[in-house]
C-alpha cells in the first residue's frame, strides 16, 4: 500500500511539473511566435528541417535551401497563404507582420535573398486577394 501511495505521489509531482512548463505549441488557431526565425523553428522545420534541406519519409517535403523559386517574395507569400500540394495554408494562421517576417527569414536564410522584402502591407494585400 505504501509503495502505491509513493508511486501516486511521484506521478502527481511529475504531472505538476509538466503542467507548470510553458507550452511549446501556440494556443488556438493562430501562431504566437513573434518573428520569422521562431515561426520557422517551431512550425516549418518540422517538415522542411532546420537546415532547409527537406526530407522524404511518410511524404516528400521539399528543400527550401537553394530553391530558385524563393527569389520571388510573392511566390512564397502565395504558397503560405494558399498552400501547395500537401502543405496547408499555414500563413492564414499568421498575422501580416508574422507572415512578412517569415517570408524574409526563409528567403534570406535559404536563398540568400534580401532584396524585395515582404512587408505587413504587402502580406495584407496578398491576403485580401486570396479572399476574393
Amino acid at each position: 500500500m505504501r509503495s502505491a501511495a509513493l508511486a501516486l505521489a511521484f506521478w502527481l509531482a511529475g504531472a505538476g511539473a509538466v503542467a507548470a512548463q510553458t507550452p511549446f505549441l501556440s494556443k488556438g488557431w493562430t501562431f504566437d511566435e513573434p518573428d520569422g526565425a521562431s515561426l520557422y523553428a517551431h512550425v516549418c522545420s518540422a517538415c522542411h528541417r532546420a537546415d532547409g534541406e527537406g526530407m522524404t519519409g511518410a511524404g516528400t517535403y521539399p528543400a527550401l535551401k537553394g530553391d530558385p523559386r524563393l527569389a520571388s517574395t510573392d511566390y512564397l507569400i502565395a504558397v503560405l497563404l494558399g498552400g501547395q500540394h500537401a502543405m496547408p495554408a499555414l500563413g492564414r494562421a499568421m498575422n501580416d507582420a508574422q507572415l512578412a517576417d517569415l517570408v524574409n527569414f526563409v528567403r534570406s536564410t535559404f536563398a540568400g535573398e534580401n532584396d524585395d522584402p515582404a512587408t505587413p502591407q504587402r502580406a495584407a494585400a496578398a491576403r485580401a486577394a486570396f479572399k476574393r
